[in-house]
């Protein structure tokens, strides 16, 4: 939290320097832009001081306004840096050329600063809000090499980083789920951070997942919120709700019958680990090669599964099509010999210019598909929620997202 508080400082800093100090105006209404400044960087100084970032005491209205003006705050301070930028390249360009100082017509920085601070705030407010939306669905066609006839067609419905918990609550999540189950999918994969809070607080907050419809039932992943939210008991909770968790291990969903040439072929095999960070927590590291090579035994099938089943590990390895379930895109360094890697944890940078500094600490993902090898390809979802310590978007829309497997051509 320290080193939150310690950024937000510089922010407040870097603003009141570039946007209040250059502009000649009454000094009162300098210190009351500052103030103003200062305000809108309290966001962690506040979380601090009421439970924490993960789930500060608040109703959900003043985090929303605490939400809005910190991001409207570092919006500020990236079109601060622009415009001082532009200021020094001009600057430069003066000197090289020695321009008279007759002709050197200064900016109008009142009116830049003016508009800095409207389309600031405005992108803060819009970008926090929008997070009550229900994503819409984006759809992407995965073509894979020798695809069984039988899987032509399956439909994967992900969803992830629902963070259900200060902000974004059950009412919200009813919607996704409605969404989800429009689109008729043949399974449904969650891949980690549901959660924000404790079972005690936010059980009833889950009840829409019961809802969830897919032919071959919905599987799900750890993120690393789940881990701070108490694991155990959360997992314990899904899975009475109908969500299979896999923890470095696979199951395998068949599409066999009476006329397969190769049963063990017309299947699909469902890799998932659990989340690094959980080894803090005493779980599992996650380990690729385990999960392909465990197949679940377990006698939990969610409500649907009919097609589910436990065959050996020889048999699985036959599986003409293969999936990996991983929280965070950082998966990929284990080269996991699968045809689509599903990931999410990056919330697509949220705001665009945070991208390239969000895929530098993701091994160079952010979000989208991502072809890692001519066979496999990562996907890193923008997310279909977004934490509530974090929540403003800008031009990075959170999404369900639907893949579609084909036999390539």
């Amino acid at each position: 939290m320290s080193a939150l508080i310690i950024s937000a400082l510089i922010f407040v800093v870097y603003a009141i320097a570039s946007l209040v100090v250059p502009l000649h105006i009454k000094l009162r209404t300098k210190l009351i832009c500052a103030v103003v400044i200062i305000a809108f960087g309290l966001k962690y100084v506040v979380y601090s001081q009421t439970g924490g970032i993960l789930e500060p005491k608040l109703a959900p209205t003043p985090i929303v306004i605490l939400e809005a003006t910190y991001s409207a705050l570092m919006l500020a301070v990236f079109f601060a840096i622009i415009k001082d930028l532009l200021l020094l390249v001009r600057t430069i360009f003066r000197l090289l050329v020695r321009v008279p100082k007759e002709k050197r017509h200064p900016w109008p920085l009142r009116r830049i600063h003016t508009l800095i601070a409207v389309v600031a705030v405005s992108c803060g407010v819009v970008g926090t809000v929008y997070q009550f939306k229900i994503p819409d669905v984006v759809e992407h066609e995965v073509a894979i090499t020798d695809l069984a006839p039988e899987m032509e067609g399956y439909k994967i419905l992900q969803i992830t980083d629902l963070h259900i918990g200060p902000i974004l609550k059950r009412d919200w999540l009813q919607g996704v789920v409605d969404r989800v189950n429009e689109q008729n999918p043949d399974l449904i994969v969650i891949t980690g951070d549901l959660v924000d809070g404790t079972v005690s607080s936010l059980k009833d907050e889950f009840s829409p997942l019961t809802q969830l419809k897919a032919r071959d039932g919905v599987i799900a992943v750890t993120g690393n919120h789940e881990y701070y939210s108490g694991v155990t008991s959360w997992v314990d909770t899904w899975e009475q709700m109908g969500v299979q968790f896999l923890m470095n291990e696979s199951v395998v969903i068949s599409r066999a019958t009476a006329q397969s040439e190769n049963a063990a072929r017309a299947a699909l095999l469902v890799s998932g680990v659990p989340d690094p960070r959980g080894s803090a927590f005493g779980s599992d590291a996650p380990n690729v090669k385990t999960a392909m090579s465990r197949i679940t035994a377990r006698s939990f099938v969610p409500e649907g599964a009919s097609s589910m089943v436990v065959p050996t590990a020889a048999d699985a390895a036959q599986a003409s099509a293969r999936l990996l379930l991983a929280h965070e895109p950082i998966v990929i360094e284990q080269q996991p010999d699968v045809d689509l890697v599903l990931t999410g944890h990056t919330h697509g940078g949220t705001m665009f210019f945070l991208q390239p500094l969000i895929a530098h600490f993701n091994a160079g993902y952010v979000t989208g598909m991502y072809e890692v090898t001519p066979r496999t390809h990562l996907y890193v979802s923008n997310g279909t929620g977004i934490w509530s310590g974090f929540s403003c978007r800008v031009l990075v829309p959170s999404e369900i997202t639907a893949f579609v497997l084909t036999a390539r051509k």
